[in-house]
């Protein structure tokens, strides 16, 4: 996100003479506080960010990249929307989020999970799978998300032995328990559309107590995770993941290394730069505001653009 800002301040074509202020926040993937910033940023942004003439409307929020999460991102959308204030989120795929009179001013640069659940359907029965278990986060996004697949495997002529559901918050019994369903059970295959944070407290369970080989069939915001490497028994897992992409001038520092490094430590989101897949859709978010605003304060006069910073627009002018 900040790249994609630092890159639009720098351009002389998106926005030119103006640049883009910021803040970050941190839900760390809890309601109460995602919606805790939600109040904040619908009641403008403390003052003391905006010194000097930097800032035309100090405190005005013109825009919301996030959330990550699907739930979370409901619960933003519920403040900030009647405010008009446009929201982008780059991960939340709830198929929920695109109802438009509930979410007036939600947006997102990822597609809905009807596309995920009706394709994963497809796959389990390219390969003749008939017979198989379903595990979901118990979040928007997992029970939307099954729900959907399920519709879906069931015009497929696809059986399902068990459906179970199961949070990062809740007691280790019921995960304990839903374990115990998927070592128990008859089917070969378990689709599990679940956020990687939840299914790590199931896969940490399995590993327990190994249970028979299973053939794992993955939702995107698990399956490409490099985490799972250190689970055995996924070996193999299949699923859609969100496409690979490329950000021109997004590794530009090339001192970051010295040749000594250990490979292993390094294996993480943050440090490896070839894949890019939800990061890109930050980066879309963060354009597609800057796009917003540029029509908003911008004129084409003489063939040059314009733009004036002190033009007074209101959020819902950018959506």
């Amino acid at each position: 996100m900040i790249f994609a800002i630092e890159e639009i301040n720098n351009s002389t074509e998106l926005l030119p003479g103006i640049k883009l202020g910021y803040q970050i926040y941190d839900s760390c993937a809890s309601v109460p506080m995602a919606v805790h910033v939600a109040f904040q940023l619908s009641n403008g942004l403390d003052p003391v960010f905006y010194t000097g003439d930097n800032c035309s409307q100090s405190g005005m929020v013109m825009a919301v990249v996030g959330e990550s999460g699907s739930t979370p991102s409901i619960s933003i959308s519920r403040i900030i929307g009647p405010f008009n204030i446009p929201q982008v989120s780059h991960f939340s795929t709830c198929a929920c989020l695109s109802d438009k009179q509930q979410y007036p001013s939600f947006f997102r640069t990822i597609p809905s999970d009807q596309f995920q659940a009706d394709a994963l359907a497809k796959l389990v029965k390219h390969f003749g799978w008939t017979w198989i278990g379903a595990v979901r986060s118990d979040s928007d996004y997992g029970n939307n998300g099954m729900a959907s697949f399920l519709d879906a495997a069931h015009r497929e002529g696809i059986c399902v032995e068990y459906s179970e559901s199961f949070y990062r918050t809740h007691p280790r019994s019921r995960i304990q328990k839903v374990a115990d369903v998927i070592r128990k059970s008859t089917a070969m295959v378990v689709v599990a559309f679940a956020a990687f944070g939840d299914l790590r407290l199931l896969l940490e369970e399995l590993l327990l107590e190994p249970s028979p080989p299973r053939q794992w069939i993955g939702s995107e915001d698990w399956v490409t995770d490099t985490e799972l490497l250190r689970f055995s028994f996924c070996a193999g897992a299949i699923g859609f993941g969100i496409e690979r992409s490329v950000i021109p001038g997004a590794v530009t520092d090339k001192s970051v290394c010295d040749g000594t490094e250990d490979i292993k430590t390094l294996q993480s989101p943050y440090t490896d730069t070839s894949q890019l897949r939800i990061t890109n859709m930050v980066y879309k978010a963060v354009y597609a505001i800057a796009h917003a605003i540029h029509k908003a304060v911008c004129q084409e006069r003489n063939s040059t653009t314009q733009c004036d910073k002190f033009t007074r627009i209101e959020a819902k002018e950018v959506s």
